[in-house]
């Protein structure tokens, strides 16, 4: 190598190794072991899941106004019905008040978080541990709530939520 090859590529480490680590903060988290059962449900009907405990919001701040967030949702799923029949998840910041923010991806009817097999024999055949990960810019500082909801899709004879956990981070 010649001596100004040598030198950008001792510039390029320096500046690389002088940016730091890139991380992570974690804004809140909770699991729920409480499983839910539903159906036959309407089409379109969005069905809050109690993602802290018992409860259908985890509470979690934001210090500046228009901070990124990242929504982590994982549980166990399973949807008894046609092959063509999911559920589908929606996570929402402030929902219900003007500033309401639908994460990303979450805002239209093909975030799958699991999908029927077919099978409508009694009880559940497919069960799958999911997960979506999704984004939000929150506009305002302060405090703020993160809920989930499932919405079924296609004709589901029943589907079931279970062990269920929620991270936010920035």
């Amino acid at each position: 190598m010649t001596k100004p090859t040598l030198l950008a590529a001792a510039i390029s480490c320096a500046l690389t190794l002088a940016a730091g680590p890139a991380r992570a903060e974690l804004l809140a988290a909770s699991h729920s072991l409480v499983d839910q059962v539903s159906g036959p449900s309407p089409p379109a009907v969005h069905v809050p899941l109690r993602i802290n405990g018992n409860g259908f919001a985890l509470s979690f701040a934001t210090t500046a106004p228009n901070q990124r967030v990242a929504v982590l949702f994982n549980a166990e799923c399973a949807v008894r019905g046609s092959a063509g029949a999911f559920v589908e998840v929606d996570i929402v910041i402030d929902q219900g008040t003007p500033q309401a923010v639908v994460a990303t991806p979450s805002h239209s009817d093909d975030n799958a978080l699991c999908s029927g097999n077919g099978s409508t024999a009694p009880g559940f055949t497919n069960f799958v541990s999911a997960s979506t990960n999704a984004y939000a810019t929150v506009p305002l500082a302060g405090a703020h709530t993160v809920r989930v909801t499932l919405r079924p899709i296609g004709p589901p004879l029943q589907w079931r939520i279970d062990d269920k956990s929620v991270l936010v981070m920035r």
